[in-house]
C-alpha cells in the first residue's frame, strides 16, 4: 500500500539515516534553516527529524508550509535530499534603513509636499465603513507603545487576556495583546528608538496638542517587535496574514481589519526572483489574497536594485509598494536606491542632514531620515485612503478582498506628482502624493451614478439637521432660504462620501413660515420645503 510506494521508501531510508546524528548534532556547530515543505507534511517531517532538534523547529508560516530548525552540516545536507523539502534556505539578518538623531525640528517638512491637509478634510483615518478599526502592522526591532503620542492608536487584541499567561485567542502566543513580540511570543516589546520613529510617521495621535502628528490621526498601529532575521520576518508575516484572514471569513466579528503591513529594513544586494527568498516573496501574495498591501523601504545606498538587487524591494509581486526615498528639496536624495522597474514611487524622508521630526523613546521626539521614514508616510496612506466613506469601495472590500487592495495600489500609483528626479527612476516616476491618492480613490466612487436626495429635515431645540445622499464624491453644499428669499444660512459641507451624510446647523432661530432647504454642488440640487408653525 502507501508504505510500499518508491517515494516513501525513499523518504523512510532519509529519515532513519537522520536518525543517528542525534546525538553528535549538539555537539557540532548549527545554522538557523528555514525549510520549505511540501503542502501538508509539515507533521511528518517534524517527526523524523533527530529527538535533538525537534525542540529548536518552529512552524513559522502554515499557509506556506515553512519551519525553521537547527542544522549541522550533515543534517543540513539530508534535509536538502528529503523528498518532503521544497527548498533550504539559511536565515539571514536583516538591516535596518534609516535610524533617528536627537534633535527635534520644529516642522514636519514632508507633509505639505504630500498635500495631506486637503485629505485631512475629507478623513483623519479611524475606522473603515464606520466601524471597523483600520489595523496598520508594523514590523521592526522595537518600539515605545507607551509614548503619549503613540500609546491610545496601539491596537488591542480584545480576545486576549492582558498578562494572564493563557492563550486566550488559542493562536499559539500567550499574551498577545499589545502586539507581539515575535521572538518570545508575548507583548513584552523590546524598547527601540527605529520602530517608535516608524509608528510616529504612520499613526502618531493628532489634533490631540501633543508634539507630531502621524499621516492617520486615528489608527490601530500592530507592533511586531525583534522582527531581526528572515525567519522571524515571516512568521511575523504569517501573525498578520492569520488575523486579517480570520476578520475575513467572520465578517469582521474577529481577527483583525490589517490593510497594510510596513518594513523598513531588508537586505542589500538580493533579488526577489532568487530561489532562496522564494518564501519571503510568496508572503506578499498570500497577504495579498486576504486584502493586505505591503510597503517595503529600499536601500540608503544610491544604486539601481534593478541592477545590483535589493530585498524585499526586487519581490516579484502585485501587493507590494516598494519605496525610495526624497529629501527637504523635494528631489531624490543621493544615498537611496532606486529602479524604474522595482521601485514603485518616491516619499518623503530626508537625510542625515535633512531629517524630520518625529517620535522617540521614553515619550520624547527626535529626528529620523532615511528610506525607512520614506516609507511609513506610504502605509499610513493605505490606511488612510480606507477611511474615505464611498459605498462602492466598501463592498469590494466584503466581497473581494484582495481587488480592494490592488485599487488601494492604484490610487496611489496614480495619484503621484510627477517629479523630474524620478523620471527613469522609478516607476511611476512620481512622488507620493495623498491627496492625489484621494482623487484617484474619487473617480472609482463617482463611477457609479446617483440621484442626489434630501432624505430627511429635523430641527429640535434650536439645531437643524440635514440627511442627504450625496449625487458624487465631491463636496456639496446647503442653503436655507425663507419664502422671501432671503439666504438665511449657507455652508460648505466638507465631509466627502458616497454613503448618506448628514449637515448640522447649530444655534438657528427660524420664524414660523416656510423655509426651502437645499443640498448642492456644481452640477445638481436637491430641495424641500420645510414649514415653521408656532
Amino acid at each position: 500500500m502507501i508504505a510500499t510506494h518508491p517515494i516513501y521508501i525513499l523518504l523512510s531510508l532519509v529519515l532513519c539515516a537522520m536518525s543517528p546524528l542525534s546525538d553528535i548534532a549538539a555537539q557540532q556547530s548549527t545554522t538557523t534553516l528555514i525549510v520549505d515543505l511540501q503542502a501538508g507534511s509539515l507533521d511528518q517531517f517534524i517527526s523524523g527529524l533527530p529527538t535533538s532538534r525537534r525542540s529548536s523547529a518552529r512552524v513559522i508560516s502554515k499557509s506556506l508550509d515553512v519551519i525553521v530548525v537547527e542544522a549541522d552540516q550533515k543534517l543540513k545536507a539530508r534535509i536538502e535530499a528529503s523528498p518532503l523539502v521544497e527548498a533550504v534556505t539559511v536565515d539571514r539578518p536583516l538591516q535596518l534603513r534609516g535610524s533617528p538623531n536627537d534633535e527635534l525640528y520644529s516642522e514636519q517638512w514632508g507633509l505639505p509636499f504630500l498635500q495631506v491637509e486637503k485629505a485631512w478634510d475629507l478623513t483623519t483615518g479611524g475606522k473603515f465603513d464606520n466601524q471597523h478599526d483600520i489595523v496598520i502592522a508594523v514590523l521592526d526591532d522595537g518600539f515605545d507603545i507607551q509614548h503619549r503620542d503613540l500609546f491610545d492608536n496601539i491596537y488591542v487584541n480584545s480576545a486576549e487576556i492582558e498578562d494572564n499567561g493563557v492563550d486566550d485567542d488559542a493562536n499559539g502566543y500567550v499574551d498577545d495583546y499589545r502586539g507581539i513580540n515575535i521572538k518570545t511570543g508575548s507583548d513584552d516589546h523590546k524598547i527601540d528608538d527605529h520602530g517608535t520613529a516608524v509608528a510616529g510617521i504612520i499613526g502618531a495621535k493628532g489634533d490631540n496638542d501633543e508634539g507630531m502628528t502621524g499621516i492617520m490621526w486615528d489608527v490601530k498601529i500592530l507592533p511586531i517587535s525583534e522582527v531581526n532575521s528572515e525567519a522571524l520576518l515571516i512568521e511575523a508575516y504569517e501573525y498578520v496574514l492569520q488575523l486579517r484572514k480570520l476578520w475575513n471569513e467572520t465578517n469582521g466579528a474577529q481577527g483583525a481589519f490589517v490593510v497594510a503591513t510596513n518594513y523598513s529594513a531588508g537586505i542589500d544586494q538580493a533579488f526577489g526572483t532568487d530561489p532562496q527568498f522564494k518564501t519571503w516573496c510568496d508572503m506578499y501574495d498570500m497577504m495579498g489574497q486576504q486584502g493586505i498591501l505591503s510597503t517595503g523601504a529600499t536601500t540608503n545606498e544610491g544604486v539601481n536594485v534593478d541592477e545590483v538587487g535589493d530585498m524585499p524591494t526586487t519581490c516579484p509581486s502585485d501587493y507590494l509598494i516598494a519605496v525610495t526615498n526624497t529629501g527637504i528639496d523635494d528631489l531624490l536624495v543621493d544615498d537611496a536606491g532606486y529602479g524604474p522597474v522595482n521601485i514603485d514611487l518616491g516619499s518623503p524622508g530626508g537625510t542625515e542632514l535633512q531629517s524630520m521630526p518625529t517620535l522617540d523613546v521614553n515619550s520624547t521626539y527626535g529626528n529620523f531620515n532615511g528610506t525607512s521614514g520614506a516609507t511609513p508616510h506610504v502605509s499610513g496612506t493605505i490606511g488612510l485612503l480606507y477611511g474615505v466613506k464611498c459605498q462602492e469601495f466598501a463592498q469590494t472590500v466584503y466581497d473581494s478582498p484582495s481587488e480592494a487592495a490592488l485599487l488601494i495600489k492604484s490610487t496611489i500609483l496614480g495619484g503621484v506628482d510627477a517629479n523630474t528626479s524620478l523620471a527613469a527612476k522609478t516607476l511611476t516616476e512620481g512622488r507620493l502624493s495623498v491627496w492625489g491618492s484621494m482623487v484617484e480613490l474619487g473617480k472609482i466612487c463617482d463611477a457609479v451614478e446617483r440621484e442626489l436626495d434630501i432624505t430627511t429635515i429635523e430641527i429640535s431645540n434650536g439645531s437643524l439637521s440635514v440627511s442627504y445622499r450625496p449625487a458624487d464624491f465631491s463636496v456639496h453644499n446647503l442653503m436655507v432660504v425663507n419664502a422671501s428669499g432671503q439666504i438665511i444660512v449657507e455652508k460648505q459641507l466638507n465631509e466627502v462620501s458616497t454613503d448618506i451624510l448628514t449637515a448640522e446647523v447649530a444655534n438657528i432661530q427660524l420664524a414660523a413660515g416656510i423655509y426651502y432647504i437645499s443640498i448642492y454642488n456644481d452640477n445638481v440640487i436637491s430641495t424641500k420645503s420645510l414649514k415653521i408653525t408656532e
